[in-house]
């Protein structure tokens, strides 16, 4: 019996002690399903947004075209302590046309950044800001172009497979010396995202401005964007991700009644380096995008004028 007992003791003993080797040679595939990726901490990231597609604007006054445009974006995250990160990005759109006496968008840049505190389980924290330009197909008045900024803060909650962000700030886009464009105006934007699977993403916005001396130097604006993009991954080996999206817009010159209207549809590809899905690099990595509203509206300035 004392036999017995010393086996049985030995036996257990060696169990407990051998457990941590048993568990550091698990497949990788097992340790993924029992590590959480809150675990991991925040990651380096880096995304490249591709997309190419159709415009069609309308307007009361001088705005009205339908061209093909393409939009690039750039956002590289980078991680600093437990919880903090910065990010910067990069955005551009072009709209192609062939008139260049009217005054019609032709696109946008911008280049900025944010900083934030995240926590991967709960959400996320943070101020950005960005420099840039709403541009027009006429530039009569180039040399009294400014460059316009915006300033503001952002948060995100995580809730499962769904993430709400919510951006809010100041922005002065002046397109004229009149001045016109979005000038001393205030904004926000709501984005909803669904993650069907870790590698798949619905994403539905909504974006609302409101800004002095629109028109005329004088007449008030309000701004209305929207939009709504899938992806999802196309090569197992690599993550690359193909998209489509649609997004609209409404803009408003109050004073005058002048208004006018656009709806772009894209499709293209993502690339992501750093995080393995497009879920962790929303908890994780480049999680942030800059809101493209007051560039977008500053031109519309001019052709709605």
């Amino acid at each position: 019996m004392n036999i017995f007992r010393k086996t049985l003791v030995g036996f257990a003993a060696t169990a407990l002690l051998s457990t941590p080797s048993i568990a550091a040679d698990l497949p990788d595939a097992v340790a993924a399903d029992v590590t959480t990726p809150e675990q991991y901490g925040l990651m380096f990231a880096a995304l490249g947004e591709l997309t190419g597609g159709y415009r069609i604007a309308e307007s009361t006054d001088y705005v009205n075209m339908s061209s093909g445009m393409v939009s690039g974006a750039g956002r590289v995250s980078i991680p600093f302590m437990d919880r903090f990160s910065v990010q910067l990005d990069g955005d551009l759109e072009v709209y192609f046309s062939d008139d260049n006496e009217s005054y019609e968008p032709l696109g946008l840049w911008l280049a900025g950044g944010h900083a934030s505190w995240r926590d991967p389980s709960l959400g996320l924290l943070g101020v950005f800001g960005a420099a840039g330009y709403g541009l027009q197909t006429s530039f009569d008045n180039s040399n009294d172009y400014e460059i316009g900024y915006m300033v503001g803060a952002e948060g995100q909650v995580y809730f499962g497979d769904f993430t709400l962000y919510a951006q809010a700030g100041y922005g002065d886009f002046e397109a004229d010396n009149e001045p016109e464009g979005f000038n001393e105006g205030w904004f926000v934007r709501g984005v909803g995202r669904w993650f069907p699977t870790m590698d798949s993403l619905i994403e539905a916005e909504v974006s609302y401005g409101s800004t002095h001396m629109f028109v005329d130097g004088v007449d008030n604006g309000h701004i209305w964007n929207w939009g709504i993009q899938g992806k999802i991954r196309v090569l197992d080996d690599f993550p690359v991700y193909a998209t489509a999206a649609y997004r609209g817009a409404d803009y408003d010159a109050t004073s005058e009644g002048d208004s006018g209207d656009e709806h772009m549809f894209l499709a293209g590809v993502n690339i992501l380096f750093g995080p393995n899905t497009l879920k962790d690099n929303d908890r994780l990595g480049a999680t942030l995008d800059l809101p493209r509203l007051p560039a977008r509206a500053a031109p519309w300035g001019e052709g709605l004028d």
